[in-house]
């Protein structure tokens, strides 16, 4: 192995003129104190552009997912029906209406919300039907332990 000393002038030996200009011209550099960058303003238009791209990543994939939504749509074959008839010779454009099963009508139970409520507008809290007890066992601490 060779010594620190004897590395050192090898280095000096392989360094040119050229070299050593170069050295002291970046010797003789100072850095800026000057600088027009308020770091304020730096940092919130680093957050402003990040949340610019998060923003653009949310409105794409909202777009996408409503163009396979109307693909499917499409594809599925929904049947379409018109929602009024329209008289087309006075020029009125139809209107399209995307038709699923028909509603049910069926009454809810005597125990939903909507029935209890219409009871209670109708003849008073008093109206309301008992309560249903559960059959609780009673916890016994020697049972558990």
């Amino acid at each position: 192995m060779s010594a620190p000393g004897e590395r050192e002038d090898e280095l000096e030996r392989a360094v040119t003129g050229a070299d050593r200009e170069l050295e002291a011209a970046l010797s003789s550099l100072a850095p800026s104190r000057n600088t027009s960058l308020d770091p304020i303003a730096t940092a919130f238009e680093a957050g402003r552009r990040q949340s610019r791209a998060v923003l653009r990543v949310w409105q794409g994939a909202s777009v996408v997912s409503g163009a396979l939504a109307a693909a499917v749509m499409i594809v599925s074959g929904v049947p379409m029906r018109e929602a009024h008839p329209v008289n087309h010779a006075a020029g009125a454009a139809p209107v399209a209406v995307v038709a699923s099963n028909p509603p049910s009508f069926e009454r809810p139970s005597d125990q939903s919300v909507l029935r209890l409520q219409q009871v209670v507008l109708e003849r008073g809290v008093e109206a309301l039907p008992q309560a249903r007890a559960l059959n609780v066992q009673q916890l016994n601490v020697r049972g558990v332990f």
